[in-house]
């Protein structure tokens, strides 16, 4: 999934250059953003998840 957030992330910044060459273009610059957002939102829920039961152990240790 981080892979995928590159490859949004890219192509945000593709999308942004072809948009100042093409300014009709302009309107696809939200598309990139909005699945760059989306896929960072789930990189770090996954790595919440992953981190969470560590925490509770300690909490549970206090």
């Amino acid at each position: 999934m981080l892979r995928a957030a590159i490859g949004a992330a890219g192509a945000f910044v593709l999308v942004t250059v072809a948009s100042v060459a093409r300014p009709e273009l302009a309107a696809l610059e939200a598309l990139p953003i909005l699945l760059l957002m989306g896929l960072l939102a789930g990189v770090f829920a996954r790595r919440l998840r992953v981190s969470a039961p560590a925490s509770a152990a300690v909490a549970e240790a206090e």
